[in-house]
Order: C-alpha cells, then sequence, then structure tokens
C-alpha cells in the first residue's frame, strides 16, 4: 500500500508539473473595431510629417538650433526707428534675417528666415501697421524669392533644406484667408547646396542659381522640365541679380569680372528662345561680392573683394563704361579702410539720379552726375546690423530706397528726392 501511494504521490507531482509547462492560451479577443485603429484610418500626411521623414537626425537637429536661436534673438531684440527725416516706415514682424526680397507692380515680397514669406501692398508704404498675406513654411526656409513678370499672382520660392524651389499662386481674396496654394514643387537637389536665388522671367521660364562651388545657371519651365544648362566655370559663385524687366542676368563670382547674360524670348509666345553671355564688367582684380542694377537697366554697381566698388553705364550696345570708381581703402563718403556692403542707382527722367551706398548701418547718398556726398542717413538700422541690401524703387512717380540688415530683420523705407 505504501509503495502504491509512493506511486500515486510521484505521478501527481509529475503531471502537474508538465500542466504548468505547457503555455497559457490567449483569450480570444473581440473583434477590433475600426477605432481601435486609427493609424488605419489616417492618411499619409503630405505636409510637415512626410517632409521631415525624408530628413535625417542631423537635419532635424539642426532646425531645433536654429528655431531655439530665433527666439533667442527675437526676445532680445530692440528694434528702434531712424530718427533721419527721409524715413518713411517698416515692414517688420520677422522673426529671424531677412533673405530676399522682390518687387511687383503692387507687391513687395519679404523672405525670412523664420520659414516666412509674408507680402506687404506698396501702397501701404506709409500706414503705421500695415497689413500683410503670410506664408508660414515648415520644414525650408525661403533662401530667394520672385515675382512673375507677367502676373504678380504667382511667384517662385528657393527652399533651403531641400535644395529645390516650389511655384506659389497667391491670391489675395481667398475665402478661407489661405492666400498662398502651392502649384508646383520642383524635384529636390536641383543644385549642389541651396538654391542661392531663383528668377521667375515668366511662365514658360524659371531661372535658379547656384552658389558657391555650384557654378550652374539653370533654366526651367513651369512643368519642372529642365530647358538648358550653363556652367560659368568661375570656380565659385558669390552672387547674381536680374534687371527689373528681367532681361539682364548679371554673375559674380571668384573671378574679377561679372557676367552679363541676356535672357532672349520667342516674339511669337515668349517662350524662353537662350541664355546668351552679351558682356563683362571686367576692370576688378578679385572676386565681386554685390551687383545691382538701375530700374531702368542704364546703370550697375558692383562691389569687389578688391576694396572697389565700380559704377557703369550698360546702356551702350554690349560696350559697358565704367563711370566711377570709389576706392574703399580712402573716399570721402565713409572715411579710409570702410567696408562697403551693399549699394543701387537710381536714374530719373531728366538723367539726374543719386548712388546709394552701405557701411555698417549707414547709407550715403551720392550724386551721379558729380560723384559727391549729397546726404547720409546715419543709422539706417540698428548699431548691430551690417546692411545687406539697398533697393532705389519709383512707385507712382515717387522713388524709395528700401534696405535691410543682418539683425535687423526688416525692411526701412526711406523717401528719396533725386535732384
Amino acid at each position: 500500500m505504501e509503495n502504491l501511494f509512493l506511486y500515486i504521490t510521484i505521478f501527481i507531482i509529475v503531471l502537474t508539473l508538465l500542466i504548468s509547462l505547457i503555455p497559457k492560451s490567449k483569450k480570444k479577443s473581440a473583434p477590433i473595431s475600426v477605432l481601435q485603429e486609427p493609424l488605419l484610418l489616417e492618411p499619409i500626411s503630405q505636409g510637415k510629417e512626410k517632409e521631415e521623414g525624408k530628413l535625417s537626425l542631423k537635419e532635424l537637429k539642426k532646425i531645433n538650433a536654429q528655431n531655439e536661436k530665433q527666439q533667442k534673438a527675437k526676445s532680445k531684440r530692440k528694434i528702434i526707428n531712424p530718427e533721419h527725416p527721409s524715413f518713411v516706415n517698416s515692414f517688420k514682424g520677422f522673426g529671424d534675417e531677412i533673405t530676399d526680397i522682390s518687387f511687383s507692380t503692387n507687391y513687395i515680397a519679404i523672405a525670412c528666415k523664420d520659414k516666412s514669406l509674408k507680402l506687404f501692398k506698396l501702397k501701404q508704404i506709409a500706414d503705421e501697421n500695415p497689413f500683410y498675406y503670410l506664408l508660414n513654411m515648415n520644414i525650408n526656409y525661403p533662401t530667394s524669392v520672385s515675382f512673375n513678370s507677367l502676373n504678380e499672382n504667382w511667384l517662385v520660392c528657393g527652399l533651403s533644406q531641400e535644395k529645390t524651389m516650389e511655384i506659389f499662386e497667391f491670391k489675395e481674396f481667398d475665402a478661407n484667408k489661405k492666400y498662398f496654394h502651392s502649384y508646383k514643387k520642383f524635384p529636390t537637389n536641383l543644385h549642389k547646396g541651396e538654391v542661392k536665388n531663383v528668377y521667375f522671367v515668366n511662365n514658360t521660364c524659371l531661372i535658379s542659381f547656384g552658389g558657391g562651388s555650384d557654378t550652374t545657371i539653370k533654366v526651367w519651365n513651369s512643368n519642372c522640365e529642365l530647358l538648358t544648362t550653363i556652367d560659368t566655370k568661375q570656380v565659385k559663385h558669390h552672387c547674381s541679380t536680374i534687371s527689373f524687366t528681367n532681361k539682364f542676368l548679371f554673375v559674380g563670382s571668384w573671378c574679377p569680372d561679372v557676367k552679363v547674360f541676356e535672357v532672349k524670348l520667342e516674339k511669337t509666345d515668349k517662350s524662353f528662345k537662350s541664355l546668351a553671355k552679351i558682356m563683362d564688367l571686367g576692370l576688378h582684380k578679385t572676386g565681386i561680392d554685390y551687383i545691382s542694377c538701375s530700374q531702368n537697366e542704364e546703370k550697375a554697381l558692383t562691389i569687389s573683394q578688391d576694396k572697389t566698388v565700380r559704377i557703369w553705364n550698360i546702356n551702350m550696345e554690349y560696350d559697358p563704361k565704367c563711370l566711377l570708381t570709389v576706392d574703399m581703402r580712402k573716399n570721402e563718403y565713409f572715411g579710409e579702410n570702410c567696408n562697403i556692403t551693399a549699394g543701387d542707382v537710381a536714374v530719373g527722367k531728366d538723367g539726374k539720379g543719386l548712388i546709394a551706398l552701405a557701411e555698417k548701418n549707414n547709407i550715403a547718398l551720392v550724386g551721379l552726375g558729380d560723384f559727391k556726398l549729397k546726404e547720409m542717413i546715419e543709422k539706417a538700422h540698428s548699431e548691430d546690423s551690417v546692411i545687406k541690401m539697398v533697393r532705389f524703387l519709383n512707385v507712382e512717380g515717387q522713388v524709395y530706397l528700401f534696405s535691410y540688415g543682418g539683425l535687423d530683420c526688416r525692411i526701412n523705407i526711406f523717401k528719396i528726392n533725386l535732384n
């Protein structure tokens, strides 16, 4: 009996152990409702989430660092209006450095590193708080902006992170107040680096300009088709600009001469025909840092690393003539060893005009005829800001001077008398 009891006990223990080793079966769950699986319902986002997915962790960290930098700079920034009597107003409200501006008949478009594009009405130049139309970007900031010369409701922006450009349609009276609608986004990596400048010649011709070691100029149509590529082979691109009617494209580089191209269109349908080099502005000794062209397309200004500024007459059957050379190391406008960073030329109907030269946060107005100092706009921007751009523009018969600096984060406007 004792042996039988022992065997039964051992059998029960072994059976218990075997049962414990068998995995417990999962309870049969109730059918999963659609609401319990929201990911199955949500379509793939075409906005921020999709774009961020394409970026590396390093790029996202860079973007976050830029955002933090913008917020800190904005909190410390103190805006002070210039005290000069010619000061009219400012287009402001930006959180970082301005990268580019473009004019149409009725608007000024302002691109900024805070990932915004703002359109102000030119007729509101004197308004204390002018209304603006806002486009916010998720990932990219606009490196450059340009209106379509035939239709100001269309504009193109260069995009920083994706090294491309995007065409937007602007609707002033949009019912939902979503004023900008993406029409066409070009493929990424149009150039080796970011797209430094873009120019919207017309519906059949857009020009993208590569910066730095990318020495190419590319011409596209609005369907993202590449029409032609020109490699200037000038080692390194520094700057470019286009004339007011988009006829002349100026290219400054590591080389001492400024190359001037003519944008040629077909006479019948105004489609793109060619981009042909027509002249060189070639008296500088080293690379070019800044170029501008007068609104009437007769005069040009170039600033070189050789410490000289030159004013050119380009309305001479493709045979340009240098009218003035300003030596930054010794001049009567700012004194010795100055650093002129921007400039422009304005010509009136009578041929008289002014040259604007910017040094630090000051602007000198020089007579185009006698080249003598007419007026000095001191502290045109804040003391810690270096002026990066000055531009004359005739608005309904009145000439204004627009300028922006590195840390001032706004466009200052001055009313100018050319006589």
